[in-house]
């Protein structure tokens, strides 16, 4: 008499599915979305799997937390969905990583693991532009300490300076 939670081989391979994911882009801005579709297909057959109902999405960064999570209900082992890429993340790499339960029982199946570029022009970077320097005899360079200062008000400036300048155009179209 066989145990009902051992499989052999061969039917733990029968059950087993796999998932892929075709997404729009692999690099995105933050605040677009991400538009993806799921299939999930039997392993053996490479047919549509009627195995599971649901598939999980993740979005995962480089330390392994999950920006966010949500569940894709797959009809006939396909479906579509679309993901607001938030604009409070940083700029990195990321996973996009989808599974079934299913898939989780199974060490043969394969979850479809997804690397994103995700830019994020919201979150200034907070690292120095240019270290001053030391010269030969001992002190510090001011005047690459001073470029690196006016720079760095420089860019917050411009950022300012195109802003009004768009505005501007803004009121003289709405004027007319």
């Amino acid at each position: 008499m066989r145990k009902h939670s051992s499989l052999t081989q061969n039917e733990t391979k029968l059950y087993s599915e796999n998932i892929f994911v075709h997404a729009n882009n692999t690099t995105l801005v933050a605040g677009e979305t991400l538009h993806c579709k799921f299939y999930c297909l039997n392993a053996p057959d490479n047919n549509f799997s009627s195995i599971s109902k649901i598939a999980h999405v993740e979005l995962v960064n480089n330390e392994k937390q999950i920006i966010f999570s949500n569940k894709i209900y797959l009809e006939n082992g396909t479906s579509e969905g679309d993901f607001f890429i938030p604009t409070t993340i940083a700029t990195g790499n990321y996973k996009l990583i989808v599974y079934t339960n299913w898939m989780l029982n199974n060490k043969i199946s394969k979850a479809s693991v997804t690397d994103l570029i995700i830019i994020n022009p919201y979150i200034v970077s907070n690292k120095k532009q240019t270290q001053p320097t030391t010269q030969e005899n001992g002190e510090k360079n001011t005047e690459n300490q001073s470029t690196a200062i006016n720079s760095a008000s420089k860019n917050q400036l411009f950022a300012l300076e195109v802003d009004k300048k768009m505005r501007q155009k803004e009121s003289k179209s709405f004027l007319k």
